[in-house]
This record gives C-alpha cells, structure tokens and sequence, in this order.
C-alpha cells in the first residue's frame, strides 16, 4: 500500500494530460494569490 502511493507520488502513474492540468491550476491559483496580493498593497497605501 505504502510503495503503490509512493510510486504514485513520483509520478508514474500520472499521464502528461494530468501533470499539465495539475501545473496550470498551479498557476492559476498563485496568479490569482499574487493579485489579491496586490489588491491589499494598494488599498493599504
């Protein structure tokens, strides 16, 4: 059980649709972080 999700873990079992899919949510939510970010900084000034 433990080796089947560390293998999963390291990316194996993962197809490139998944990892691209997984990378662009990534981005999305660090793009949309970085803008309420912003937001904050510039409603404090």
């Amino acid at each position: 059980m433990v080796s089947g999700t560390a293998r999963r873990g390291a990316g194996h079992h993962f197809t490139r649709g998944d990892t691209m899919f997984a990378y662009e949510l990534h981005e999305l939510r660090s793009a949309e972080l970085r803008r309420l970010a912003e937001q904050e900084r510039l409603a404090v000034e």
